[in-house]
């Protein structure tokens, strides 16, 4: 399917289309999400102190992460 070929960095710019790159509080990641409030939290972790999250800037770093392994993975099979 065409989204089995999206990268990473397309799927940062997919949600940072959707979302603003500024850390949301829970109410409004929740309503933007179409999510209940409580499996936001349950998904995305530690709040930040002011009670907000990070959406897009989390995800970016977890696909970063994601990508540097695939790409020591490919460098010990060669």
């Amino acid at each position: 399917t065409r989204h089995s070929q999206m990268t990473a960095d397309a799927l940062v710019a997919a949600l940072a289309a959707e979302l603003p790159d500024r850390p949301l509080p829970l109410a409004e990641l929740a309503a933007r999400a179409r999510l209940d409030a409580d499996t936001i939290a349950r998904l995305c972790g530690e709040e930040r102190d002011d009670g907000e999250f990070a959406i897009v800037r989390r995800v970016r770093h977890v696909l970063g992460e994601a990508q540097r392994v695939d790409d020591a993975e490919r460098a010990l099979r060669s």
